[in-house]
């Protein structure tokens, strides 16, 4: 057994990546014997399954006893191999690692300095928030982005106002983003302010443009919707109010709207950056303002995450209250959440529900059926309203009727569910009804017979004489599960 996990990470072979993990699984790596080949092993570019898996998972769990292996294949070479043994010696921590990461960043080596820098950050010294502070300003961006994140985790004084002395000067958009993106990782509650003045800043020099200028105006407003990040995490009353303005600003919506790729504008940014804050004020925030913003398409991503979020707190009185005049803009997340439609990964599985009646308020009987009566149904979900009302409503022969109505319209991913609520409702003819549905399909793909076949109790309710039926509809049609019908009720 030993021989054979070896050889898995020696020998480039299909399979290896499987072998690993179960050797893994079974115990393997605690013999020492195979710690020099997981060392070695850890070669690739960063999308390598196999190097992936042993540095997350294997290595991290052998833990100190890797230490000498680790050091033993490590060179400085600028590889990625190298850059993940660094990154484990970083982890394990290497008594050695601050002079190891010195020695790499007196070299000529971007790579291995990515690395090298983040080693910095893991130690508050004078020293050291010296050196992030030079290579925030190297020419290579990565060792920049490196920099400009080990600023922001150190949090010192000094290293804020370098980086506040950054994101005042003129950034192109590859700096923007790396600036950004360690900013957003940090709360900075005694230093958020400052940034946030100068994100208003900007964004008045965006509302005061010349927007005869367009491609400038564009420009501006990508990068600032980039900037918005900076504030997560900032869960703090200024960054509330600014994102107030924002969302009650015309002139900043109208920029938006025509230069915005979609029609949501910044509302999945803003989302973002709510949900980094706490969940009570995040909810506060959603009741103060949804109750009062126009119920245009630019809300709905706002008002959807607020949905998913009420729904563990709210009663269902008041999430009908609150959301019944969003239904136009989230009936899909409405319906398939209150229908405990669970999505099955196997292609050939069928739909599954579980009508959430904690959630349910009787009163959205009314709005469903006009949703049904008016909408084009041409999206599966529309049907699965059907399902919601069927326990609302479940002595309605209106709904009865609905259903009927419905049935021809259904996608053939939806008609086997259908079934079973004609059934469960005991429809008249109901096996009649389902009967003529099945004759008068077009010829029913692969996913069809498995989805109708894989209920085969439903179909032995059936009476006998529709054995012959299914056996005359297969001579005639020559669909396999007609017969296996017919079979089922022999």
């Amino acid at each position: 057994m030993l021989e054979s996990v070896i050889e898995a990470l020696i020998k480039n072979k299909k399979g290896r990546l499987e072998e690993v993990v179960q050797a893994f699984n079974d115990g393997e790596f605690a013999n020492s014997d195979t710690h020099k080949y997981l060392a070695e092993a850890l070669v690739g570019s960063q999308y390598n399954e196999l190097a992936n898996y042993i540095e997350e998972v294997v290595i991290p769990k052998i833990g100190k006893p890797m230490l000498p292996y680790l050091c033993d294949t490590f060179t400085f070479a600028d590889t990625y191999d190298n850059r993940r043994r660094l990154r484990l010696l970083r982890k394990l921590k290497y008594n050695d690692i601050e002079d190891l990461a010195n020695r790499v960043l007196s070299q000529n080596l971007p790579s291995l300095q990515v690395e090298a820098v983040a080693i910095l950050a893991d130690t508050k010294t004078l020293d050291n928030e010296k050196k992030l502070i030079a290579l925030s300003t190297d020419n290579n961006r990565l060792v920049r982005g490196a920099a400009y994140k080990g600023l922001a985790a150190i949090a010192t004084p000094q290293a804020l106002e370098a980086l506040l002395s950054t994101y005042k000067g003129k950034l192109t958009r590859t700096n923007t983003q790396m600036l950004v993106e360690a900013l957003s990782k940090v709360a900075l509650p005694t230093y958020y302010l400052k940034f946030l003045e100068v994100l208003e800043q900007h964004f008045e020099l965006l509302l005061a443009m010349d927007k005869s200028n367009e491609s400038s105006v564009k420009a501006a407003y990508n990068l600032f919707e980039i900037e918005l990040h900076i504030l997560q995490h900032k869960d703090q009353k200024e960054v509330y109010d600014f994102l107030e303005k924002l969302l009650y600003n015309d002139e900043y919506h109208a920029i938006a709207e025509k230069y915005d790729t979609v029609p949501y504008h910044l509302m999945p940014t803003v989302v973002e950056i709510l949900r980094s804050f706490s969940f009570n004020k995040r909810i506060a925030f959603y009741e103060k303002h949804l109750a009062v913003l126009p119920k245009t398409q630019w809300v709905r991503i706002l008002a959807t995450d607020y949905f998913y979020e009420a729904i563990t707190i709210y009663s269902k009185e008041k999430l009908y209250d609150i959301f019944a005049p969003y239904f136009d803009l989230l009936s899909q997340n409405i319906i398939e959440t209150f229908s405990g439609y669970q999505y099955n990964a196997g292609y050939y599985t069928p739909l599954k529900f579980e009508v959430k009646e904690s959630f349910t308020d009787p009163r959205w009987a009314t709005i469903l059926l006009q949703f049904l009566q008016n909408s084009p149904k041409t999206e599966d979900y529309e049907f699965k309203a059907l399902v919601v009302l069927d326990v609302l409503l479940p002595d309605s022969e209106s709904l009865n009727q609905l259903i009927l109505q419905l049935l021809p319209q259904a996608s053939l991913n939806d008609t086997s569910w259908l079934y079973q609520l004609i059934m469960k409702r005991n429809i008249p003819q109901r096996f009649e009804i389902i009967y003529e549905s099945l004759a008068s399909m077009k010829q029913p793909s692969h996913y069809d017979y498995m989805n109708v076949m894989q209920a085969k109790t439903f179909w032995q309710c059936f009476p006998k004489e529709y054995a012959l039926k299914f056996e005359k509809l297969y001579a005639l049609k020559h669909v396999a599960y007609f017969k296996e019908i017919s079979q089922l009720l022999n």
